[in-house]
Order: structure tokens, then sequence, then C-alpha cells
């Protein structure tokens, strides 16, 4: 999937990207981000946001992903000690890892990755 930045930057308070997706990314700066999502695949639309908070040594990424199929959960985490991937854990209990790139940052991913 490939997603370009709308714009300058920042428009009401998030950065958006489109492409195969529509993405927002909204950063307050307190150790939190939100993120959305809509696409389009088989001719339905689905839709997802996650919500990023700080924890010690950690960042956790809630999500939920509105599909085809219906409501799908996950929780990622990403141990700032180990590495640079998330560990994500679907709500039916699939694990798939994340790469975050080197030069890259740690953002929510509200798109079912692995699923």
């Amino acid at each position: 999937m490939t997603l370009a930045q709308v714009g300058p930057g920042v428009a009401h308070g998030a950065q958006l990207y489109e492409g195969d997706a529509s993405f927002a990314l909204s950063e307050p700066g307190n150790g939190t981000a939100r993120a959305a999502a809509a696409w389009l695949e088989g001719g339905v639309v689905h839709t997802a946001t996650c919500t990023l908070r700080s924890e010690p040594a950690r960042l956790v990424d809630e999500c939920t992903f509105n599909i085809g199929s219906g409501e799908l959960t996950s929780v990622d985490i990403l141990d700032l000690r180990a590495g640079s991937t998330w560990q994500r854990t679907y709500g039916d209990g699939r694990r798939v890892d994340i790469a975050v790139p080197p030069d890259g940052a740690a953002v929510p991913v509200p798109f079912p990755i692995g699923h």
C-alpha cells in the first residue's frame, strides 16, 4: 500500500495521507497518538482506528478494525529496549511482527497487516 502526504503539513490537527487508502494521524504531543484509516477492498469499505500511548520503555497501540468479516481488535507492543518491531496480537490470537524502518517513526498502524 502506498500513501502520500496531502498538502504541506497538518490540517485540522492531523497529518493527512491518501493513495491506496486514506490515513489521518494526530499526535497531540503528550505521549499519545491517534490514527484512522479507510480503504476499499473487494468492493467493501474497511475502516480502522488506533490509539497509541507511551509506557515506561515501551509503546502500546490498541486498534479496532471494521472489516468485511466484522470487528477485529489488536494490541501492538513496541519494546524500545528490544529493537524496532511492533509485536501485534489480534483478538483472535494471531500474532505478527511489524517492522519500523530505522529512519522511520513509530506511529499507530490502523491496517490489519498479516490478517
